[in-house]
């Protein structure tokens, strides 16, 4: 039986022509969910970021490379 729809860790390769090669052993027949927590982790970290100020981030990065080039 394959798959209705392929993605999510199933496809083994695929060719420009719209050939799909499938894994020999895939654990479901759906294509899978796309990793949600990981997205959602970097509008966190990004605001994150926004609250610290890249100014400040950069001056602080500038300052530790002057230092560790001594």
């Amino acid at each position: 039986m394959l798959p209705h729809r392929v993605g999510g860790g199933i496809v083994k390769n695929f060719l420009l022509n719209k050939k799909i090669f499938l894994k020999k052993n895939f654990n479901s027949y759906e294509s899978g969910t796309p990793n949600i927590e990981s997205c959602i982790n970097l509008g966190i970290i990004y605001e994150y970021l926004n609250f610290l100020g890249f100014n400040k981030i950069h001056s602080s990065n500038q300052k530790s490379i002057f230092y560790f080039k001594k």
